[in-house]
């Protein structure tokens, strides 16, 4: 295991290597916080990078991948203090000439957290998710 400052202050596992394109799915448990992100304008895969990789103590997955190292979250969140670190494993630079790049997931992976996050914070707006993240 690679230490980063993520491991050591949150204990997460992120994956390493290149860029994956992969399916994504939800549970219905996911979709509580965020809604239904998986299939965003129509696209049900993600340009994966850096997601994180193993299930760790309230860790939330938002969105799950199929990738070649099992499934991992491109994007998960973690309730601390009175919030929540979300993190986005999901490559968003514009690489045409990288042999996984496509415009459509391009654009469909930075909708998928904006939406994500919009919900996330209605959802702690209208009291779905408790004010302390302990509690979650």
């Amino acid at each position: 295991m690679i230490d980063t400052i993520l491991n050591e202050h949150f204990h997460v596992v992120t994956t390493w290597g290149d860029t994956e394109k992969n399916p994504v799915f939800q549970q219905p448990n996911d979709r509580r916080f965020v809604g239904d992100i998986a299939n965003v304008e129509g696209v049900a895969e993600v340009l994966q990078f850096r997601a994180v990789r193993e299930p760790m103590r309230r860790c939330i997955p938002f969105l799950r991948a199929n990738s070649s190292i099992g499934e991992v979250y491109p994007i998960a969140g973690i309730p601390f203090g009175k919030g929540c670190l979300v993190l986005c494993g999901m490559n968003l630079l514009r690489q045409p000439n990288d042999p996984n790049w496509n415009p459509m997931i391009h654009s469909a992976n930075f909708d998928k957290i904006c939406i994500g996050v919009a919900n996330l914070l209605e959802s702690r707006k209208t009291g779905i998710i408790p004010l302390d993240a302990y509690e979650w």
